[in-house]
Order: structure tokens, then sequence, then C-alpha cells
């Protein structure tokens, strides 16, 4: 298979010039990470689902020319996987997801195994979906992610994968805990984001937005919350979501993101504000109520950013092209919000477009 480019021994972007708050980091926009068809002298590998002592093991006993990297990031070509079992509970799909969307090898243990003397080729041991044999849910999920990454295969081929290209994830901020796991896990959205053509804001933000929420429009484009994550763990609350919704900034968790690759949809902040909108007021469970006039705020924030878009120069019409042709396999979206009234003497909750 085609349409990957050379991975690279370092990790250029371990280290990272200090930035003002708000401004996004964007990555240097590659088609993919890494080459199928051209291979490598060196293999920066990313163990999934295996234990700290196993990860240990596979360190001591690789071939010099495999550097397995402790946290995820855009220059990893190869996903070793353990499968999910029972005992895994949270596994780190999101890893997987990074290789959906960058063209990472997902490969079986026997790789590494058989590469002690050298490196072997992947083709022989690389995930297939029909090959996987579904015992649990969890397996079933796994090849339904690998069935995804053969699709994403042949879009590469064609267009690239630009599936976060809108302006919607130019500034994406990601909230996770700082524990070692949220770190991680923080780690591997970015990567996924980066690989699928957007950017982040820079971690400075969250005060400043936390403090002023008014001023949240102007430093993130998007807030995306890891899953398990409660909001008072962060100081905030349902209150502190709707002012955020109210200034055009779609605040969702995680599994937005896979739900946006399986339907293969490059989100706008319509698509994503609309999923936010239907999330806090029907499924989160401190539901979110909001009046007519809330409702017609997030309209204007619609019709103002479309007229926005469709002000901008010819120099994007290359996007919107690649945009319009992965979004003729977008499922339906949501219902409407079906929200009931908002009690407005909670904050100041008034739309910036109002």
């Amino acid at each position: 298979m085609s349409g990957r480019a050379r991975s690279s021994g370092s990790d250029a972007g371990s280290r990272q010039k200090r930035k003002r708050v708000g401004f996004a980091d964007t990555p240097t926009q590659l088609k993919s990470p890494c080459n199928k068809a051209a291979r490598s002298d060196f293999f920066n590998v990313f163990l999934v689902g295996f234990s700290e002592k196993e990860k240990a093991d596979i360190i001591r006993n690789c071939a010099d020319e495999i550097d397995v990297k402790e946290v995820l990031s855009t220059s990893v070509t190869h996903l070793v996987v353990k499968l999910p079992t029972r005992k895994d509970k949270p596994y780190p799909y999101a890893a997987l997801y990074y290789a959906v969307v960058s063209g990472a090898w997902i490969l079986r243990p026997s790789w590494l195994a058989l590469s002690k003397d050298g490196v072997v080729p992947e083709c022989d041991h690389e995930f297939r979906n029909h090959h996987i044999d579904i015992q649990t849910p969890l397996l079933a999920k796994f090849r339904d992610i690998i069935k995804l990454c053969e699709n994403y295969q042949k879009l590469r081929d064609r267009e690239g994968c630009k599936i976060f290209s809108d302006s919607v994830f130019r500034r994406v901020f990601i909230l996770a805990n700082r524990t070692c796991e949220g770190r991680q896990k923080k780690a591997m959205l970015r990567s996924l984001i980066h690989a699928g053509g957007g950017s982040i804001a820079v971690d400075d933000s969250w005060r400043t937005i936390r403090e002023r929420p008014s001023k949240a429009a102007d430093l993130v484009s998007t807030i995306i919350i890891e899953n398990g994550e409660d909001l008072s763990s962060h100081e905030i609350n349902i209150n502190f979501i709707k002012q955020l919704l109210m200034r055009g900034v779609p605040v969702l968790y995680e599994e937005i993101l896979s739900q946006l690759l399986h339907n293969q949809v490059v989100p706008n902040l319509e698509i994503m504000m609309t999923h936010a909108v239907y999330y806090w007021c029907n499924e989160h469970h401190e539901r979110l109520r909001l009046s007519e006039e809330d409702l017609e705020c997030v309209r204007k924030i619609h019709l103002k950013n479309a007229d926005r878009n469709d002000n901008r120069g010819a120099g994007d019409s290359g996007a919107r092209s690649t945009s319009q042709s992965m979004n003729e396999n977008l499922n339906d979206k949501p219902d409407g919000s079906q929200c009931g009234v908002y009690d407005a003497s909670e904050g100041d909750n008034r739309c910036s477009s109002c």
C-alpha cells in the first residue's frame, strides 16, 4: 500500500518553544507518518495494551533499529498491539484511531518477537479484520477499528486524510487529568488530531478560559474532554459549559472523535455544536436546559460562521472540496435538541452573537 511518508528516528515535537496563550500548536501537515511501500532504516514504535513489565522486557530485547516510544506522537510509525481482554478496563483505543488517521502499521507482537536479530517485513504480522476471531464485545470493537483503518487507507491513497482540517479543529483544547494516565491519553488525542490536520491550543489557555469564559472563543475553537472525566474535578459545572456553547465553543467528550471517524465525517462548527447541544441537553446525567432564545443564539452562531466561510479566499476551495467529498458518507446528525427551558438567572449566559 502507498500514500505514507518515510518514518524518522527523532521525535521532532519533543522540544518546543514557549507559545503565547491561545496560539495553536500547528504541526507540519503530513499525509501520513509512515510509508508501507518504502522501508525505513528506523522504526518508531508505540506499544498498546501491554503492562509496564511487558514493555520493559520488549524494550530490553528489541532490535537496535526499533525505537520504542513511551508517549504517542506523530513520529510513531508502528503500533504493536496486545488484544484487549476483559481485564483491560481502560484500553487505549485512541492510539488505534491515531493509526486509522495517520496510516501507521497496526502489528501483532510476533513482529517484535521475530525482529530481535533484524527487522522482518511487517505485512505478515499486520492485523486484518477478517483474521480476528470475535470472542468478546471488546474484540468486536477492535475488529471494527481495523476494518475502519483499511477503509481509510483507500481514502489516503486518493486524497489524503484531513478529517480534522476544518477551522473548528484549528485550536483544540484537550481537558484531561494530570496523572500519568491522563498525560498519556492527552498525548494520544493530540496525535490523533494532529494526524487528521488539526492543531492544539496551548495548555496556558485553560486558566484564562476558566476565569473568563467570555474570552474562550478567542483562545480555543473546541474543547475535548477525556472520557470518564467529571466536570467537578476541573472546578467547572454545567453552567460553565453553557457559557462556552453560547460563545460558539463546542465542548464534547473524546468519543465524538471516534464517532466522526466511523461516519467518515469532516466536521464543521455546525456539526460539532449540534452534537454538543444534543449531548449536554439529552445524554449528560446533569441535563442542560436551554430556552428558545438560547437556541436562537446557537443558530446565529451557525449562520455567522457560514457567512465567514463563504467570504474566505479562493485558497480554501481545495480544503472545502475535500470536506465535501468525505462528507458524502455522513450519517444523519442528532435530531433537534429537545431541550427544556433554562433558568436564565444562573450567571451571564448570553450568546456572543445576540
